[in-house]
């Protein structure tokens, strides 16, 4: 029962860091593309 305890901590923390990549990942590209049509619209 241990092991598979340990096991699926692993797992929580494989979706969590997952997870938070993927919301980094995305929080970056809105940036980006806020960011360039800030530039368009400026230039």
């Amino acid at each position: 029962e241990v092991i598979t305890l340990v096991e699926q901590n692993e797992m929580g923390w494989a979706l969590a860091v997952g997870a938070s990549h993927l919301f980094v990942s995305l929080v970056l590209t809105a940036l980006g593309l806020y960011l360039g049509r800030l530039l368009l619209t400026a230039s």
